[in-house]
């Protein structure tokens, strides 16, 4: 999932990350599609306005490889698993779905 990875940051950059997300969830979950062949991930990333020339001549080179690399790693050094997982604050770890009260109960926590 390298690539799908990489194609996230590349949407970040963009303003389309939560579209190209949930692009990619519904390709893999819903119609059981290879979310690591190259060819899906540029059509996921035309169909939410990105440039799908660019974005192949990205996933055709090496860029940000190494920087979606070192996150992978960083995550599992922080013993990081699984996913969802949301870093608060830099500190605190919540993972997996979590209610509304949680969330709360967190951000309290954050603002004492």
């Amino acid at each position: 999932t390298l690539d799908a990875h990489r194609l996230i940051h590349w949407a970040g950059l963009e303003g389309v990350q939560d579209a190209v997300v949930g692009a990619l969830f519904a390709a893999y979950f819903q119609q059981g599609r290879d979310i690591g062949a190259r060819p899906v991930l540029v059509e996921i990333a035309s169909a939410t306005g990105m440039d799908a020339a660019l974005v192949t001549r990205l996933l055709d080179s090496d860029a940000d490889a190494d920087l979606i690399r070192q996150a992978d790693r960083d995550a599992r050094a922080r013993g990081i698993r699984g996913v969802p997982c949301f870093i608060v604050a830099g500190t605190h770890a919540v993972t997996g779905a979590q209610p509304t009260e949680l969330w709360a109960s967190v951000i309290d926590e954050l603002s004492a």
